[in-house]
């Protein structure tokens, strides 16, 4: 099926195949139609292993499956900023946060014919900022038991 996706629009394959980030076709159902390599990679398995297989039975979440079904019940694309994820299985990889989009694809009547889901890992991004964060409310309280000392100090 992937190849007919691609077979009218070779341009449409390159963007695809060739892209950076974590891309997934998916059917009305929520099944893989096609991934790009970026997105196999992510969990460590072959492009050929998410063909057929459901999303919501790989990456169960009730709340991401109202919004995959609202994306196809209204047309409207979805965006979600920095959403935090844990591996159900490899709990080891500890929580990775993701910027992604919900577009869906549609038919040249305007029907929606399935939905193609992309990905961007902001967990670096994420981490680098409440390590500033930290740093920064540390270097606060400091500060504030500074100025709390030279006030008692004056007061008395």
């Amino acid at each position: 099926m992937a190849a007919a996706i691609f077979a009218d629009n070779p341009l449409l394959k390159l963007l695809f195949e060739n892209n950076l980030n974590p891309i997934a076709y998916l059917d009305l159902n929520f099944n893989f139609v096609h991934v790009n390599q970026a997105y196999a990679s992510v969990d460590d398995k072959a492009v050929e292993f998410f063909v057929g297989k459901n999303h919501f039975d790989l990456y169960p979440n009730d709340d991401n499956k109202k919004i995959f079904a609202e994306v196809v019940a209204t047309g409207k694309a979805h965006k979600t900023k920095a959403k935090a994820f844990e591996y159900v299985e490899t709990p080891e990889k500890g929580v990775t946060y993701w910027d992604w989009s919900l577009t869906p694809v549609q038919d040249k009547q305007g029907l929606t014919t399935g939905v193609l889901l992309q990905l961007v890992d902001v967990t670096w991004h994420i981490k680098v900022e409440q390590k500033l964060y930290d740093k920064v409310k540390k270097e606060l309280h400091s500060y504030d038991q500074e100025l709390e000392t030279i006030i008692e100090a004056k007061t008395h």
